[in-house]
């Protein structure tokens, strides 16, 4: 192996570790909701194919604030783009993320009602792991689209072993879909 590969995947994936601020290796976990008051609250939405994913605002900027104490960022923080949206304190920001989630199909009519641009795309990618961590910590209000209604019980998040040695943190709605995963380990 590469010495220099070696490190930068060192590099990397001690980075993600201290950004998250959150333990991503638990096994299953019962998750926990908030109720967010979307009348005098300013909140993100994180639009999902099975979900809308709620945040308060103030909880991003105090986990990006708490990332940053950590001195994990030296020069220009990889969060710009999310820190420069937060700060305009708009009442409801809506973040759709068509790029990882959604079949052709979907992005096609997506895309046809409302163009999105590359600012919305880089904002979700740093939003990956921030989202996780406040849906682990029970700092999300979560809205299934199926059912019409905010879930508060019986949600889940678990540890599944993928190809090759991979492994990813999914997280279940109770009817068992899944409304958001992310990659914790990679694979061979």
């Amino acid at each position: 192996m590469n010495p220099k590969f070696f490190f930068a995947c060192l590099f990397i994936l001690s980075s993600i570790r201290g950004l998250s601020q959150a333990d991503f290796s638990v096994k299953r976990q019962k998750l926990k909701t908030l109720i967010i008051d979307t009348m005098h609250e300013n909140f993100l939405v994180l639009d999902r194919p099975n979900t809308l994913l709620y945040f308060k605002q103030d909880d991003i900027i105090d986990f990006i604030d708490s990332a940053k104490k950590t001195k994990l960022f030296t020069h220009k923080s990889p969060l710009a783009e999310l820190e420069d949206t937060l700060k305009f304190q708009v009442k409801k920001i809506v973040i759709i993320n068509i790029y990882s989630t959604y079949t052709d199909v979907e992005k096609d009519s997506i895309l046809k009602l409302q163009p999105i641009n590359k600012n919305v795309q880089q904002i979700d990618q740093q939003l990956y792991f921030i989202a996780a961590g406040l849906i682990l910590n029970g700092r999300c209000m979560i809205y299934a689209k199926a059912s019409n209604k905010f879930v508060s019980r019986n949600l889940m998040a678990k540890r599944r072993k993928g190809i090759m040695g991979a492994e990813d943190l999914i997280f279940r709605l109770p009817s068992g879909k899944i409304f958001y995963n992310m990659v914790v380990a990679l694979g061979d």
